[in-house]
């Protein structure tokens, strides 16, 4: 069941959310500075640990189980100290405790990402990522206290999983942004496309049909990042008609011709594209399955 599933589009927040902001801090939730998936993003910045707070609070009552999804961009690193950090993603219980989160960090001089997970009465700290400013990251995790299952995943790519053990928490709300924040400099991060399943992990995109495309043009049709699994031309009419598809710099993803009457093209891409357009397409239909 989705129980969070905030784009920051539009005017304020899709959601009920509650902010937290420390004196001089900046919490904007209809930031345009720079986004993800559509053209809005939540943009927090915190000054110093004199200010630790600039994040929002949503909360989803008790569940068992929460499987995370989103995106986040760091723009400004003040985690200039050793040992430095700033909670970015936090699950808490009702009573405010953390059950599971994810951390920015100064690891002695390297810029770190890092899971941390409640088990077994206490708190357990996973080996820190190295991260760079600039760069948008997908960030996926789980912390299912039915199955008894954590784990996380960072760029698709898993890093670490286990099991649950002995005393875990509920939890019942997320906090987002910049929390407890102990820098000595100012940071500032933009967090976007957050959604939390209590079952499984969230698609950003509903990938259940495939886009169709039958006209071809050189405006922007997806002007957001997507996950391209395949791509298949039918009923090309004709040797020799062609399809290109592009992102939305104008870079050619993909491009076909046809070797017969009926031509049919199927291409697994498997990867992340920047907006998509179709500026040739002679005949037939494309269908571009995103996931």
């Amino acid at each position: 069941m989705r129980i969070v599933d905030e784009g920051f589009e539009g005017t304020g927040y899709e959601e009920s959310w509650a902010e937290t902001i420390s004196g001089g801090n900046t919490l904007d939730e209809d930031s345009t500075t720079i986004a993800c998936l559509g053209t809005q993003s939540l943009k927090a910045i915190t000054t110093s640990v004199a200010a630790p707070s600039a994040h929002a609070t949503r909360t989803f009552g008790n569940v068992n189980a929460v499987y995370l999804r989103a995106w986040i961009y760091i723009s400004e690193n003040g985690l200039t100290g050793a040992s430095e950090i700033a909670k970015i993603f936090d699950i808490r219980t009702s009573s405010g405790t953390s059950a599971t989160r994810i951390e920015l960090r100064n690891n002695a001089g390297t810029f770190q990402m890092r899971f941390i997970y409640y088990s077994n009465g206490g708190e357990v700290i996973t080996t820190g990522v190295t991260v760079v400013i600039d760069t948008w990251y997908l960030i996926e995790f789980q912390y299912d206290t039915s199955l008894m299952l954590w784990g996380w995943i960072l760029n698709n790519t898993v890093q670490e999983t286990g099991h649950l053990e002995g005393t875990v928490r509920t939890p019942n709300r997320l906090v987002a942004g910049i929390v407890n924040y102990t820098g000595t400099a100012q940071s500032t991060v933009h967090i976007d496309a957050i959604a939390i399943d209590t079952e499984h992990y969230p698609s950003l995109i509903d990938s259940s049909d495939p886009i169709i495309l039958e006209v071809p043009s050189t405006t922007i049709l997806f002007d957001s990042r997507l996950y391209i699994k395949e791509i298949k031309w039918v009923r090309a009419t004709t040797a020799g008609h062609t399809v290109v598809l592009q992102n939305r710099n104008g870079r050619t993803l993909w491009a076909s011709e046809a070797a017969g009457d009926n031509f049919v093209d199927i291409f697994l891409y498997e990867g992340w594209v920047e907006g998509l357009s179709i500026p040739t397409l002679a005949s037939g239909k494309v269908y571009v399955q995103v996931g």
